[in-house]
């Protein structure tokens, strides 16, 4: 395990601190012939903890991934007794592409990371406009030969590792002050996780015009946490104009980077724009099930379903409050090349409070013997409009809990439908009679079709 470095170790990360900076060459930088350690001996291998240091290097396409070229590059491995090391220097042309490239180097070779880890332990050091990579066995040993290096040449060099572990130190001791000023050197460097340590201190310290600046430049950066930090921002609107669209558009980032808490706030800020379907769309559906032409039950059912759906209005919570709808509907799973088939379905409405209403979908999943033969006893009773209150088939899926989706929040947000998002999908509903049907469809108009989607039938008992 690597030592964090004291406080008194962050004077020569930075060399030497000036308001300007210098533009380098690789041969400026790079380890001269008696700077190498006597064990050590230059040679053709090549020499790699984790993999991605030699991909970074060896892949060219990558260039076109990270949007920086580098205007040289060069490898130089040694050979330590019986230990190896690579060192992969990278020019770019000034400290801005050095620093953009950066920000896509230190995710892509440590695996996502923020800092090294036991398996990928690579050395990642920054003198202006050049990037190096040191990986192998003895990387930490010409780490800090290197830094020692650049020290006595008076270069600017910082090791993004070492920095990034002073300044959890630092935080771990809530010591902010120092904090703050080891993070900050390499958040200038446009460093996105040491961008977002900042943001998150100065959210601690309840400073907004810090809080917003760093949280807003990690963001941008690429950081999800500093995205989901300024969703938040604009949905309660502390500090930022509350705007629930924005906050939406940083969620679905964050999300796309594999964030889970932002998957988990988008379901819940969704219900602020989910757009009702235009007749044109239902017209679309109702084509391509072949309304009034195909007999197929399912194709029939699904039709019939639509046609109450257009006589429908907005769905009033309170009058289906505490009750546990079971219903019927057809998957169309265009998305699978797969058949469309019959589902046993349910809803289930809480009147919750004066913001949000909540409601539970869930599927019938048999999971014991005799369960599926239950199942579709019930899909034929539903479908024949037969079914009594004590019928064996109608008291397994309203009693049982079954497969429960997460509770979402709804609002009337739509001119006819009452809306919410559910597994990223929108889903709506209508109420004609004692009738609720529901389409669950994508977000987007253009990819109904598409991907899957359910044309579902509830009746109030």
């Amino acid at each position: 395990m690597r030592t964090l470095v004291l406080a008194s170790a962050l004077v020569p990360l930075i060399v030497a601190s000036t308001s300007s900076y210098a533009r380098y060459t690789i041969d400026d930088v790079s380890r001269s012939g008696d700077a190498v350690n006597s064990a050590c001996t230059v040679t053709s291998g090549e020499y790699y903890t984790s993999i991605q240091a030699s991909t970074f290097y060896h892949q060219y396409d990558l260039e076109a991934f990270i949007g920086e070229k580098p205007q040289q590059r060069r490898m130089v491995s040694y050979q330590c007794d019986n230990d190896g090391t690579s060192i992969y220097y990278y020019e770019y042309a000034d400290r801005t592409k050095a620093n953009n490239a950066l920000n896509i180097v230190t995710p892509f070779i440590w695996d996502y990371f923020d800092s090294p880890s036991p398996d990928h332990p690579e050395a990642i050091l920054v003198m202006d406009n050049i990037v190096v990579v040191i990986s192998g066995a003895v990387s930490a040993r010409f780490e800090d030969s290197m830094l020692k290096d650049m020290q006595a040449k008076g270069i600017n060099a910082v090791s993004i590792g070492k920095q990034i572990e002073t300044g959890r130190q630092f935080l771990d001791n809530q010591n902010h002050h120092q904090a703050i000023m080891a993070f900050k050197t390499i958040a200038d460097l446009n460093h996105a996780a040491a961008q977002n340590y900042l943001c998150g201190i100065f959210l601690t310290l309840d400073k907004s015009k810090e809080a917003v600046e760093w949280c807003t430049r990690s963001a941008h950066s690429g950081n999800a946490e500093a995205q989901v930090h300024l969703a938040k921002m604009h949905v309660t609107g502390k500090w930022l104009k509350p705007d629930i669209n924005i906050a939406i558009e940083w969620l679905e980032k964050a999300s796309a980077l594999g964030n889970a808490k932002a998957g988990a706030l988008l379901n819940s800020y969704y219900q602020y724009n989910v757009p009702d379907i235009s007749d044109d769309l239902l017209g679309k559906l109702e084509n391509y099930i072949q309304c009034g032409k195909s007999q197929d039950q399912k194709h029939v059912f699904a039709c019939s379903s639509l046609e109450v759906f257009r006589k429908g209005e907005i769905v009033p919570v309170s009058a289906v409050d505490g009750k546990r709808l079971v219903g019927i509907g057809v998957a169309f799973n265009n998305g699978d090349n797969q058949p469309p088939s019959f589902e046993l379905a349910g809803l289930e409405f809480h009147q919750n409070d004066a913001i949000s209403d909540k409601f539970f979908r869930f599927h019938a999943t048999p999971t014991e013997p005799g369960e599926e033969e239950i199942i579709q006893n019930a899909i034929k009773a539903l479908l024949s409009g037969k079914v009594p209150q004590d019928n064996i088939a109608y008291q397994f899926v309203s009693t049982s809990p079954v497969t429960m989706e997460p509770s979402l929040a709804w609002k009337d947000t739509s001119v006819k439908s009452t809306g919410s998002m559910i597994d990223g999908f929108r889903i709506l509903f209508r109420r004609y009679k004692n009738t609720i049907t529901a389409l669950e469809i994508h977000p987007q108009d253009q990819e109904v079709l598409a991907n899957r989607f359910y044309v579902m039938q509830y009746t109030i008992r």
